[in-house]
């Protein structure tokens, strides 16, 4: 009897053994939810946010934008180095998995997804909130708006990865309150103040410094860059003190400061 039974047991071993064998990938898909993905073999990054299949495949993350690395055109952007290694350690070489949104090519031909490690990770989410990558969110592809703006808002909180740009900017530029903006025409700078006044027009959103509407620095916001924001400005900036790098520009009499991206901004 005892024979028997281990003589089964020993069968039940073996079948198990063998399902893990053969079943090989398709039963790490399932076991982490990831059925029904494209399942791709990555055997090129070219930056933090796009890389090569096997199948020769260009594919770009979806949501998000990493420094560039400019390989041909000189020096990286802050933080690109770091974002272009940490997405070539843990992408190169692996099978990742891709799911897709409405638009699956840009205008480039490439292909827009996505990415899931093996174990289950979002791998765009995961740039975002380690701050290797700042928001771009592209319409119609906004399946996951809300949990990458949530990783984008946690990077930007604490300071993190691409957020860390301005711990060595001060160094480099001058610090300046808002009313001396006028002695600091054409040059970029770094301005210092309150917004107290928040309003928009059909294509475009102001923050004022002052109420009066005379001798102020405007902070123009275009809102086709709101994709960028994990934030509403309007809302969010009104009576906060800030710190806002940019070039000081005159139009149409009044001094302004075109903010092209959150990062600009330095909520104090």
């Amino acid at each position: 009897m005892k024979k028997k039974l281990l003589l089964i047991v020993f069968l039940i071993i073996i079948c198990l053994g063998g399902l893990l064998l053969f079943s090989g990938d398709d039963f790490e898909s399932d076991s982490v939810g990831l059925q029904g993905l494209d399942r791709v073999f990555i055997d090129y990054v070219y930056d933090g946010d796009t890389v090569r299949t096997a199948a020769g495949e260009r594919v770009r993350l979806i949501g998000l934008d990493t420094p560039e690395m400019n390989w041909e055109e000189g020096e990286a952007e802050f933080y690109a180095q770091e974002a272009f290694e940490y997405s070539k350690g843990r992408l190169l070489e692996q099978h990742v998995y891709l799911e897709y949104d409405r638009e699956k090519k840009d205008k480039y031909d490439r292909t827009l997804a996505y990415f899931f490690l093996a174990d289950g990770t979002f791998f765009n989410q995961k740039l975002l909130e380690k701050g290797y990558a700042s928001l771009l969110l592209i319409p119609p592809n906004l399946k996951y708006t809300a949990e990458l703006k949530e990783a984008a808002a946690e990077a930007r909180d604490l300071g993190r990865g691409v957020w860390s740009y301005w711990d060595n900017l001060s160094s480099e530029l001058p610090e300046i309150n808002w009313q001396e903006a006028a002695d600091y025409l054409d040059k970029e700078v770094i301005v210092r103040g309150k917004v107290v006044k928040t309003y928009q027009s059909e294509k475009i959103i102001f923050l004022d410094f002052t109420k009066e509407g005379k001798d102020n620095l405007y902070l123009i916001i275009f809102k086709h860059n709101l994709n960028k924001f994990d934030y509403n400005p309007l809302e969010l900036l009104l009576e906060k003190e800030l710190k806002v790098t940019g070039k000081v520009v005159e139009y149409k009499g009044r001094l302004e400061i075109i903010i092209d991206s959150p990062l600009q901004i330095f909520i104090l």
